[in-house]
């Protein structure tokens, strides 16, 4: 039995996939899966005027409105029973209200378009067999991609479908990637290509030359694939991103070594792959078969909030007219005969009106009737008019604008705008989810002394103080040295550059950032890896860790 939280094991063989690649690839494979094309929108042009006439007709005033319309040409055109108000008087701003709201919500999903439209044609790296030099690099849109392509991946860009690493730019073929599109983690997860396809792709010594190498160099391993016969078993799509089965086989006619894959082995499309030069692999899964589009659901048919209180009034409403239609159509029925011979009233002869249904059925029609005007018409297209302007007002606001990210905020159903101002609790698992989630060493303890304070400016505050103490106490100062040691080295913490040309810290997590950046600022700078040594620069002494 599989354990809570866990997916059930699945039994190899039972909908498993054997993905031919190398030297073994074929494009009939490739084909025979569901292409990489994503799709978040919520209609197409067949389906947009249905789906959008029943989203509508959810809304109890546009169902009760087209009601009234119907009964008020039956009334009209049968002489079922009598009625004095034309059916346009209120079809007519009912079909202007229910444009306009389709109209807002064609806009909607044309914003929906454009955005499928940029994630499916953005530009990825393929390897291809063949050619003078037995491979070449072919560019191609996300949406080419196939299953058994092999993708090459630069440092900071996304992974256009779940892949199997088979080399990459760092020791022992790890990578490092951000989760934060899939599950709001900040912090890098790290993952690995398997130990035997790294060194047969990336070996550490030279052939024929026996240079030991410093680095895996990316032409180098995408050379060595020309002669790589491989194949990868993979389990069937799922939406588990912790869990994978695999198994990757190297060698032809199964008489190769077979390796087992599991989560460490899969890069997820919509990851960023991070403080790593560069990174290859096998694509196993595809557009709807990704982890992430299996986490995905179709954009729902939301309904807001407010707009449900409003249906529940309308009930009122309408048991208030029937009501008073009833009343009406009593009192109509009892005192008729009083008032039909009236000359007055009726100069043209008598007011008795042949209808086809009896007169307490049809005069209860015909009360209802002119009775609607307790349901508001208008009353949805303002708040139409002033979700619009809401959203309008969001997207417009510069205090909502991310500077950093030079992003600002986003409207994407203009009829759920009005949902903000009706949360009352924020229930959240991590400080991440309601902060900036930045993190700063404020305080030390060292030799049972205390540095630093609790002050809103960045960065440590106790440096001065530091270096003081280990002026006056000499005691002091190899703890002090101690301690800045452990924070220089104790971490994985990866170096990367920004588009300046500066060094950049990249952390798993926040906070063993932040111990690092202080570190560095008190004088002992981390600049980096190389294999599995570690240096650090101590007020211009580099040392080897």
């Amino acid at each position: 039995m599989a354990a809570a939280g866990m997916p059930p094991s699945a039994e190899i063989g039972i909908g498993w996939r054997e993905v031919p690649f190398a030297a073994l690839h074929d494009d009939i494979v490739g084909t025979s899966f569901i292409g990489n094309t994503i799709r978040t929108s919520k209609y197409t042009v067949f389906t947009f005027l249905p789906l959008n006439l029943f989203e509508q007709l959810r809304k109890a005033a546009n169902a009760y409105f087209l009601v009234i319309s119907l009964l008020m040409f039956l009334g009209k055109s049968t002489g079922l029973f009598a009625t004095s108000v034309q059916a346009i008087t209120t079809l007519g701003p009912l079909l202007l209200m229910m444009s306009v709201t389709a109209l807002l919500s064609a806009a909607d999903d044309y914003r929906r378009h454009q955005a499928d439209q940029r994630t499916n044609t953005q530009q990825a790296r393929a390897i291809r067999m063949g050619g003078k030099h037995r491979v070449y690099l072919d560019t191609l849109s996300w949406e080419r991609v196939k299953v058994g392509d092999i993708l090459v991946i630069k440092g900071d860009e996304d992974l256009p479908a779940d892949v199997v690493p088979l080399a990459s730019s760092g020791g022992d073929g790890v990578c490092y990637v951000s989760t934060a599109n899939l599950d709001g983690e900040t912090n890098l997860k790290i993952k690995s290509a398997v130990p035997a396809a790294q060194a047969a792709l990336c070996p550490e010594e030279d052939e024929g030359q026996g240079i030991t190498m410093s680095a895996p160099l990316l032409n180098q391993a995408v050379d060595r694939l020309a002669d790589m016969h491989a194949s990868i078993f993979a389990e069937p799509p799922s939406k588990w991103i912790h869990t994978f089965a695999g198994t990757l086989q190297l060698g032809q006619d199964g008489a190769g070594q077979k390796h087992p894959l599991n989560a460490d082995n899969l890069l997820l499309r919509g990851t960023q792959l991070k403080n790593t030069a560069w990174c290859f692999g096998v694509v196993v899964y595809t557009g709807q078969e990704t982890r992430m589009a299996k986490n995905s659901s179709k954009t729902p048919m939301k309904l807001a909030n407010l707009e449900r209180v409003v249906n529940r009034a309308m009930l009122i409403v309408l048991g208030t007219q029937a009501l008073l239609a009833l009343l009406s159509d009593v009192m109509y029925c009892l005192s008729k005969s009083t008032f039909w011979d009236n000359w007055y009233l009726f100069p043209n002869g008598t007011g008795h009106e042949s209808i086809t249904l009896p007169d307490w059925v049809g005069y209860w029609f015909t009360f209802f009737i002119l009775y609607c005007n307790l349901m508001p018409i208008s009353l949805y297209a303002a708040m139409e008019v002033c979700n619009f302007a809401q959203a309008y007002f969001i997207k417009s606001d510069l205090e909502l604008y991310d500077e950093t990210q030079d992003c600002p905020a986003n409207v994407r159903s203009t009829n759920l705008c009005h949902e903000l101002g009706q949360v009352s609790y924020i229930f959240s698992d991590k400080t991440g989810t309601l902060t900036q989630n930045v993190m700063d060493l404020k305080r030390i303890s060292v030799a049972n002394t205390i540095f630093g304070e609790i002050a809103e400016s960045r960065g440590f505050g106790g440096a001065s103080e530091l270096e003081r103490a280990k002026s006056r106490h000499r005691s002091i100062a190899g703890p002090v040295d101690a301690f800045l040691e452990i924070l220089a080295v104790a971490h994985t913490v990866m170096v990367s550059q920004d588009r300046d040309g500066k060094a950049k810290y990249e952390a798993e997590s926040p906070d063993e950032g932040a111990l690092v950046e202080a570190a560095a600022a008190l004088g002992w700078n981390f600049r980096g890896r190389t294999g599995p040594s570690l240096n650090v620069d101590v007020a211009g002494v580099e040392k080897c860790y």
